[in-house]
């Protein structure tokens, strides 16, 4: 099924469809974020994005839904960021 199909789908829909639609998609976007975080480990270097500049770090800790990360530039910042926004690889 392609992503036209599934729009198409989408605008038939009663309410309680659209509900257990969107459960479904909380659930696979909270899986996806789960298997992004166990992607990086203490120590890694990553990037961001933050307003439309690149942030450069290092992985510090590893939490239940977000990854800390210092700042390479600044050593007193620190960053929580969601996995899915991470890239791994930097400075």
């Amino acid at each position: 099924m392609n992503i036209n199909a599934i729009k198409s789908q989408i605008l038939s829909m009663d309410n309680n469809q659209l509900k257990e639609i969107a459960e479904t998609i909380k659930y696979r976007r909270s899986a996806l974020g789960q298997l992004m975080k166990n992607s990086f480990d203490v120590g890694d270097k990553v990037y961001f994005e933050h307003k439309g500049k690149k942030v450069y770090g290092k992985v510090t800790g590893i939490m239940k839904k977000n990854i800390k990360v210092e700042e390479l530039d600044d050593k007193w910042r620190v960053w929580n960021v969601h996995p899915t926004f991470l890239q791994k690889g930097g400075k």
